[in-house]
């Protein structure tokens, strides 16, 4: 018993330490041109992927799992930049009335 007991708490503090939340301020929306775009199917369901070309020349993939949303994207579509805790830098899909 205590055996189970101790590995559950193994595999707890294993979770907590990996899976720990990275909390970001969002820097804002802007619209960046669609370079390129595909979607994957897999057994849990599709997504879509789009490589656009950020403000600063750099390039970045962003993916959706929302229809809906992937829908909305024809040759720009409008991308959140959000500033983690640890530095990291992401570019989010949102839907275009963010970027009025």
């Amino acid at each position: 018993m205590l055996g189970v007991a101790a590995g559950s708490l193994l595999i707890a503090g294993a979770y907590l330490w990996f899976a720990r939340p990275d909390p970001y301020d969002v820097n804002g929306h802007f619209t960046a041109p669609v370079l390129s775009s595909f979607d994957t199917g897999t057994d849990t369901g599709s997504s879509w992927n789009f490589f656009v070309a950020l403000p600063d020349n750099r390039r970045a993939t962003v993916r959706t799992r929302s229809m809906v949303l992937a829908q909305t994207v024809v040759q720009t579509a409008c991308i959140e930049e959000r500033t983690h805790e640890s530095g990291r830098i992401s570019y989010i899909l949102v839907a275009p009335g963010r970027c009025d």
